[in-house]
């Protein structure tokens, strides 16, 4: 049912094909408070919800639970074993342009959990965190996890790792053996996690129902963040890709950054479509920024940037604005000002470029450039194009 109150929606623009088209059931409540979604399991609706919508709505959430679409027959599930990126898809457009929804923090065990992992890396920075139990997990070798059916195995191939998304990872008691599994691997496939945590219920029981201690387990995981340290500073780097599996590429770098010793705490921008500007016929860029907590030096973290580039198959030739699988550009390192050859920090066309000031001033607004004494939320008005440079929803 849709609850009295709720946004209007709309079936999404586009070619995506899907079982059911048309705006799903959904219920809904808390207006105005942290965007939560809760995706139900195979043979559930959005009604599992229920006894919990009051209780999050109070805790300062907007609580949005759909009726996944094509899960409302067991036929529907059949035939979206194959299509579940557009499945995927279907989702995150109803939420970004039907409800208007730009960061949301996504719940979900079982199919459920596979849905919001999916949805994570849809775009970089769209899911702020996760909160998952016995759910379905890609692989470290690349194959998919058997438990689940055919369809959480079809969902979880197309998932790279490790997954750079924050996560809160859920077991409880009495475990089964999806619950086992998940409490073993999950780990592994999720860079930045808090958990496995123990409940003493399981753990489905305890995302549905127990409001209060699914409230108090989030508020951890966003108390994880913490101050700097001593000898830390705090950078901004830019990442873009026009060749190949864009979003991919992106989360791929982020994964690594959030690897990589003497780097913490980073944090990701929403995502920008924005024209290419180099030579010849090239596709569309994504680009984002990410902020992060390092000790690295300038040129040991410039670097670490490069040997990410290469990984993912860029080659540096003569030719400038050339299309690229990855674009990785250090923006500022802190207060710093370097002027040397092959390093310039701030960089050096950062004032002048749309699709980096956008992103960055989602992140950073009140930073100031260094050299050049203004905010970045003034570069970025004088030189704001909304047409070349478009915040994906």
């Amino acid at each position: 049912m849709k609850v009295e109150g709720a946004p209007d929606a709309s079936s999404p623009p586009g070619p995506v094909r899907l079982a059911d088209p048309s705006p799903p059931d959904f219920l809904y409540e808390g207006k105005g408070g942290e965007p939560l979604l809760l995706l139900h399991d195979v043979g559930e609706s959005a009604a599992v919800w229920e006894p919990n919508l009051g209780a999050l709505a109070a805790a300062g959430y907007e609580v949005i639970a759909p009726d996944l679409p094509g899960f409302r027959s067991a036929g529907a599930r059949t035939e979206l074993a194959g299509a579940w990126r557009e499945e995927t898809a279907w989702l995150d457009a109803w939420l970004r342009d039907g409800l208007g929804v730009e960061r949301i923090l996504a719940l979900g065990g079982g199919l459920g959990g596979v849905v919001a992992q999916q949805l994570s890396l849809w775009q970089p920075g769209f899911v702020t965190r996760l909160v998952l139990w016995d759910c379905a997990l890609p692989r470290i070798d690349g194959s998919a996890e058997a438990m689940g059916g055919q369809l959480a195995r079809s969902a979880t191939q197309l998932l790279p790792l490790p997954n750079p998304t924050p996560a809160l990872l859920l077991c409880g008691e009495p475990r089964n053996a999806a619950g086992l599994e998940f409490e073993a691997r999950a780990p592994d496939v999720f860079s930045d996690h808090l958990g496995p945590l123990r409940m003493p219920a399981p753990a489905g029981e305890f995302g549905r129902r127990a409001a209060p201690l699914f409230h108090h387990a989030v508020a951890r995981l966003r108390s994880k963040r913490t101050a700097a340290e001593p000898g830390e500073l705090r950078a901004f780097v830019a990442l873009g890709s026009n060749l190949g599996p864009r979003e991919l590429r992106l989360c791929g770098a982020i994964a690594q950054l959030r690897a990589e010793p003497g780097i913490r705490e980073v944090s990701v921008s929403p995502v920008y479509e924005t024209d290419p500007i180099g030579p010849g016929r090239q596709g569309a860029y994504l680009n984002a920024v990410a902020s992060l907590q390092t000790t690295l030096e300038a040129r040991a973290l410039l670097a670490r940037l490069q040997a990410i580039e290469r990984e993912a198959g860029r080659r540096r030739g003569r030719e400038r604005n050339a299309p690229r699988t990855l674009d990785l550009d250090l923006l500022f390192h802190g207060e710093l000002c370097i002027a040397e050859p092959d390093l310039e920090v701030p960089h050096p066309r950062l004032h002048e470029r749309a699709f980096v000031l956008e992103p960055l001033a989602d992140l950073a607004a009140e930073v100031r450039h260094p050299r050049l004494g203004l905010e970045v939320a003034e570069l970025a008005l004088r030189v704001r194009d909304p047409a070349a440079v478009r915040r994906r929803r």
